[in-house]
């Protein structure tokens, strides 16, 4: 936590920082990475399941991972901003 409240004070550009997950750091590889592995699960016919919890959902990097699984069944989304993806439509 020292290091997050470094690089947050200007003190340090470390980019890692354990097991937390820092935007804009790396979240993104970490929500892609989730979200993969769970694309594999469910196209290996094993159970499946991820749920985002997000401000919002505009990213263009995440947004074709993440309509992937919900293809499958396999993301929940909870957003509380904007959503680049509609709900309810087939692809």
């Amino acid at each position: 936590m020292s290091d997050l409240f470094n690089v947050l004070t200007g003190l340090s550009r470390q980019q890692d920082f354990g097991r937390l997950i820092v935007a804009p750091m790396n979240l993104r590889n970490w929500i892609l990475e989730m979200v993969q592995r769970e694309i594999d699960h469910a196209v290996a016919g094993r159970a499946a399941r991820i749920i985002l919890k997000l401000n919002s959902l505009v990213d263009r990097l995440c947004r074709g991972p993440v309509r992937g699984c919900a293809c499958r069944g396999a993301v929940d989304l909870i957003i509380r901003g904007i959503c680049s993806l509609w709900p309810g439509v087939d692809g």
